[in-house]
């Protein structure tokens, strides 16, 4: 906050009554509430209320990436998870790999207490990979606006694509998010 002050030695009234001082102005960016308080001798300045400020413009570059990896075992297969019925890396999987890879990418930047939460995910899932293999899912930051960030995610499997989409996530206050569940 900024306010323009008179010098130590500006004449003041010195009146015991509470009076605004004509020697201090607010800066003309800024209008939270003020109450200035002048009396003999002593000045306060009081803030009554501040406006709320919100981080809207991260420092996240287009083009921040990173690779997640898993290897393909007995947890993570279509027949453990649910999503069918063979031994080979669940779609379900992939996606949390994808998602992992881009909540990672821009974790850096955020302040602490916040976290960036899903919010959409558009992938498909192209070729199978067995029990053993190893999956790199690599997320790349495409947008950043206020507290949306779009990715293009990959997934592949020695080196040869399996699954690729799209990505969005937002950024939030992880206690605040927390306190809103049903």
């Amino acid at each position: 906050m900024h306010f323009f002050l008179a010098p130590p030695n500006a004449n003041f009234a010195t009146s015991t009554k509470s009076n605004i001082c004509p020697k201090v102005q607010k800066c003309p960016k800024m209008s939270p509430k003020i109450n200035f308080q002048l009396s003999t001798f002593n000045f306060q300045l009081k803030l009554l209320s501040l406006p709320k400020t919100k981080r809207t413009n991260f420092m996240i570059e287009i083009g921040t990436r990173h690779t997640s990896t898993t290897d393909v075992g007995s947890n993570n297969v279509a027949s453990a998870v649910g999503s069918g019925g063979l031994d080979v890396f669940a779609t379900p999987s992939m996606v949390a790999l994808m998602e992992n890879a881009a909540m990672t990418a821009v974790a850096p930047y955020l302040e602490e207490g916040q976290t960036t939460v899903g919010g959409h995910i558009n992938t498909s899932h192209i070729a199978p990979s067995p029990v053993g293999a190893t999956i790199e899912a690599e997320a790349v930051v495409t947008a950043v606006e206020g507290r949306k960030i779009e990715f293009s995610v990959e997934a592949r499997c020695d080196g040869k694509v399996i699954g690729s989409g799209t990505h969005l996530r937002f950024v939030v206050d992880a206690a605040k998010f927390m306190s809103r569940l049903l």
